[in-house]
């Protein structure tokens, strides 16, 4: 079964407070809603630019890995989560360390929505699609706390191992395309725990809001 989760409102401000709404039908995850405004994720589109993006490798988009923008509970068959399109497709991608200033005033946002969390990885990856772009499904991996020292040296792993990531903070920055859903398959099990289907959780992007899930090895990774 497919299930598009799009109750985010269709236009979000800062003034209007960030909000958090669980993911339905997947632990862990979560919407932060209203974290950056329209103009905010504007800059940031042209900083990324500014910056150039280099091309990702290539990959091959699947039945199961394809955004959809199919109605709330979908049938999706075995057949469709093994079947492949010819299309292979490219994404750009540009790595940024953004500055302190910025770093704290996107926290300071979301810590209250966030209970235990002590800060975001200053280390950003964004990702711009092409007509067609699509990830394969894969485990997001815990990252390092990075930062420069006091000559600007990138340091990696700033604390020495003391801090990591322990949840994906994924930005959107635009919406209004069609597709560009984070989807997530959860495996549906019988009473003796054996998987018997696997269901697709869809989230649509909305520029401004945040989805946050579980990732590296915490038992909840998705």
């Amino acid at each position: 079964a497919s299930t598009v989760f799009k109750n985010i409102p269709a236009w979000t401000t800062v003034e209007a407070g960030v909000s958090r709404f669980d993911v339905p039908g997947v632990p862990g995850a979560f919407v932060l809603t209203n974290v950056l405004s329209r103009r905010e994720c504007v800059s940031i589109v042209r900083t990324a630019e500014a910056l150039q993006f280099r091309r990702d490798e290539p990959v091959r988009a699947t039945a199961a890995t394809a955004a959809s923008t199919t109605p709330i509970l979908e049938t999706t068959t075995r057949e469709d989560l093994g079947a492949s399109t010819p299309t292979a497709t490219g994404i750009d991608n540009v790595e940024w360390l953004c500055d302190p200033h910025m770093h704290e005033r996107i926290f300071k946002r979301v810590a209250p929505h966030i209970p235990g969390a002590t800060g975001i990885n200053r280390r950003l990856r964004l990702f711009r699609y092409s007509q067609g772009g699509v990830y394969r499904p894969h485990l997001d991996g815990s990252w390092p706390a990075c930062a420069l020292d006091e000559k600007g040296k990138y340091i990696r792993d700033a604390f020495a191992g003391t801090q990591r990531s322990r949840l994906t903070f994924l930005i959107y920055l635009s919406d209004g395309c069609e597709g560009g859903h984070t989807t997530f398959y959860v495996p549906r099990r019988d009473a003796s725990g054996r998987v018997v289907a696997i269901d697709r959780r869809h989230v649509k992007p909305h520029a401004g809001c945040v989805l946050c899930f579980p990732h590296g090895d915490d038992r909840k990774s998705a």
